[in-house]
Formats: structure tokens, sequence, C-alpha cells
């Protein structure tokens, strides 16, 4: 069976591969890069509607209406699992209205620019705005000030809403240790990265980066901040001049293998880059003095990072591509293998849903734009999950085939992309979560209390009676009789 689906899986790919090719080269990207306001003149709409995305939004001026916490007084973090004991920071927003200032121990910080934490409309919720999937603001928030040349980010964040755990809403650390000594002093100097460095070349669009080997950091220049345009078109200053579509690239005219990996992968997957620098590789697609342009072949620009869990799922943030596609040995997203791309399940243009999608995966509309012929009534749903459907609860299709693996500043936030359902008996072969025990954490007087830890005696107790019900409920009679993956 396995042979047969890679066989029809490798006879799609040449497919799509021979329409793409004979249709769309040969392209002649621009060097020079136009910038977002450019493509307006003619893609107005679009360039508005893209105004409301997330990739538009993850650097934001840091003033009043994008600052989401109550940036005031004084809040105590530490990071006992590291050694680093509890450390004081003094929060000021002056009144309100900015500049907002970070004091560590006396040594203070302006914020000069906020990442992330975007408003959604479809997140409002005046009854319980924050509750997991509900809060008005998406995502985390973080701080960044200016050392230099170099943007850093402060040692602590803010969630809008709580972990897995119920726990770490509000402030939590965020690589505190890189700022704190073991005994409690702030260090002269930061030893945490900086955003140019680690982050920058998937948070701005057309990077260049030298290193400064007096000064000895990186020093970057971007056509823009954000992910505009040309993140996923690449440059355009020659198709902005002339409107001629071969100088520009179309992400549905690559072939298939690039379609679903090198466009949205270049970001959304751990790497590190091909080009060494100042003796250093940065944490973004990088080699020959540039950054990755869609149409390039990201493994001539970068080599795999990811963090995994034993059975090859994704652990670290942000490896939404890694889940997808799969890596190694590790097969992916059936998803993935049909042809489908990131682009029929996400608009990057803007939508009016969570996470830029088609459509809600709050009431299943996402999943069942495709799958309604297999559920075509809540019956139908009922009967293939074993779970009561219903408008306002969970769980939805992605709280089982999207199950929250993957971990940013807190265990977990961030939910894989291999749509397949973590089992139980995943738990205890490969140590890592599954999409039941997110939900059902106890089992007479056993609770499995730690989110991030998987290994312990209360996960094996928890997790073979999961395991028995699973099989069970699915008509299995033994673990032989459905594939761990």
């Amino acid at each position: 069976m396995m042979k047969k689906n890679l066989l029809m899986s490798i006879g799609a790919l040449l497919g799509m591969w021979i329409a793409a090719v004979t249709s769309s080269w040969p392209i002649e990207v621009s060097k020079e890069y136009a910038g977002s306001e450019k493509c307006s003149v003619c893609h107005f709409k679009i360039y508005d509607k893209w105004k409301t995305t997330l990739h538009s939004g993850i650097y934001l001026p840091p003033v009043p209406e994008n600052v989401i916490s109550n940036f005031s007084g004084d809040v105590t973090l530490s990071d006992s699992g590291k050694g680093i004991p509890a450390t004081i920071f003094t929060l000021d927003n002056n009144g309100g209205n900015g500049p907002f200032t970070v004091t560590v121990k006396g040594q203070k910080f302006t914020v000069d620019r906020v990442h992330g934490g975007k408003p959604i409309a479809e997140n409002e919720d005046p009854n319980s705005p924050n509750t997991p999937g509900k809060a008005k603001y998406i995502g985390k928030q973080r701080y960044q000030t200016k050392i230099g040349n170099n943007y850093v980010i402060l040692p602590l964040q803010w969630n809008p809403i709580p972990d897995l755990d119920g726990k770490s809403s509000g402030w939590v650390s965020y690589n505190l240790q890189d700022w704190v000594d073991q005994q409690g002093n702030v260090k002269p100097k930061p030893e945490t990265k900086s955003e140019e460095q680690n982050c920058a070349g998937c948070h701005q669009t057309g990077v260049s980066v030298v290193f400064n080997d007096s000064a000895k950091l990186f020093e970057m220049a971007a056509s823009e901040e954000n992910i505009a345009c040309e993140a996923c078109h690449g440059p355009g200053a020659d198709h902005a001049a002339t409107a001629d579509k071969m100088k520009i690239v179309n992400p549905n005219a690559l072939i298939a293998w690039q379609q679903k990996t090198d466009v949205c992968g270049q970001c959304h997957s751990r790497i590190k880059s091909k080009e060494i620098i100042g003796g250093m590789t940065l944490s973004y697609a990088y080699a020959n003095g540039r950054g990755f342009i869609p149409g390039d072949l990201l493994e001539d620009f970068a080599n795999d990072a990811g963090g995994y869990w034993n059975g090859g799922l994704s652990k670290q943030h942000h490896q939404q591509h890694q889940d997808y596609v799969g890596h190694g040995e590790y097969m992916g997203s059936a998803h993935a293998r049909a042809g489908m791309t990131c682009w029929s399940c996400h608009n990057p243009h803007g939508s009016d849903f969570e996470h830029d999608l088609v459509k809600s995966a709050r009431d299943n509309g996402l999943c069942l734009q495709c799958h309604a012929g297999k559920f075509p009534d809540n019956a139908a749903i009922e009967n293939h999950s074993k779970h009561a459907v219903s408008n306002t609860a969970s769980p939805k299709c992605i709280d089982c085939h999207m199950s929250a693996a993957q971990k940013s500043a807190v265990d977990y936030d961030i939910h894989q992309h291999s749509f397949r359902v973590l089992t139980p008996a995943q738990t205890l072969a490969f140590v890592q979560p599954n999409a039941c025990a997110l939900c059902h954490r106890s089992y007479q007087g056993v609770t499995d209390t730690n989110i991030a830890k998987w290994d312990e005696e209360s996960d094996k107790v928890i997790n073979t009676w999961l395991s028995e019900q699973f099989l069970t409920m699915f008509g299995y009679t033994n673990i032989n009789g459905w594939e761990l993956y």
C-alpha cells in the first residue's frame, strides 16, 4: 500500500511539474525590490486586504493601540528550570501614551518595536475574551529594544490566553538566562542573538546582511519590514515598471514541490543559513550574499535545524513546513502528497478568518470544504470522531487533527500540521504529546499536571488507559490493527 501511494504521489508530482514548467518559464525576476506600495498602485484591493494579515503586522510601532497588555507596574519573573532566580521588571507606559520602557534591576530599556499581538476581529468574544480560541489578540507579544545597530528581544512576553496547562497567561519570561545570571545579577551585555541574526530574514522582505567585524555584530538592510508582496513573489522592480507577468513569480506556476515547500517553507521551518558570515550562521535561509527568493531551491539556501519529537513530529516553534512535507524518513502530510498547498487553507492576501484561513475552522467549515462528501451532517462527524458536535464547544476537526505539539516560550501553543491524530500510543512509544491527553488529563485520581513532560509515571498511567479507550472506541482489537502514523 505504501509503495502504491508513493508511486501515485510521484506520478501526480511529475504531472504537475510538467504542467507548471510548460506554462511558466522562463521567468526573469528583477534583482531590485520595489516595495509593496508600488504593488498597491495596480493591486490596491489585494494590498488593502493584505494589510489585515498577520504577515503585515509582525513588527508594529510601540504606540498605545498596538501594546496589548496593561504595560505598567512591577512584574516578577523567574525561570527556575534554568536556575534563574526571581527578577523584578518595572514596566512604564508613561501615562498610557508612551514611550514604553522596561527596567531590569535599574537598567532601563526603551521599547523600540512591538513584535506580534495583532488583533483579529473573529476572535472578539465579549463573554469570554481571554479563553483559548476566543482572545481578541492572536498570539503572544514581545518587545524589542535597540542596542547599537541591533534589535534584541527583551526577556519578557505577554500571553493573552493561558497555555495548555491553564497557566502562563499574562507575563512570562523569555530567554531570561540571556539577561540575568544565576546569582540574579543583570549581565553587562545581553547574550541573546540579535534580531538581525536570528529572526529578521523571516520577518522582513528583501534582507541583505553584512558582518561588522570590528563591532562583532550583524548589520542588515531590508526592502520592507514585515512579510510583504515580494517575500512570496520575488523582487518586483522590473514587473512594476513593465507590468510584464513574466518578470514576477506566480507561486501557482512553480513546480508542485516548490509550491508546497519553498515559498512558505522558507520561513515556516527551523533552518540555518548555508552561508557562514563572521564565523556564524543565520537562523533563516541565506546564501551567496542574499536571502531566498521563491523559485530558488530551499536546500541551496538553508540546512534543516529543526527540533523533533522521537516519532519525527516537529517540536520547536514554526516548523509547520517540516510537519507538512516531511523530513528524512518522516513522510509528512497526506494533504501535501495529494498536491495541496499551504494556500489551499490559508489566504496570504488576507481573509476574514483567524490565521488568515480561507474559511473558519471554528465551525469545521475549513475542513468540510473538501470533506463534506464524507461528512455531510453532524451525525457522520460524530460517528467518525466519537465526540458530540456542538457549535460552541470542542472538539472540532482541528482539535484532534491539528493538536498543539510545537512550543514557543510556553508549552505548547502552536498546532502541528501533519493532520494526523496523535494517539495515546504514540505518547507511550515516542514520548510526545497526543491529541487525547490535551483534553483528557486525568484518570482515577491520577492527574498529569505538566504538559511539557510526557515521560512521567502519570503520563504512562493516563495514556495506557487512553490507548485502551482509543482502540475500543475505533473498533480495533490491538495496537497492530492501526498505524502509528
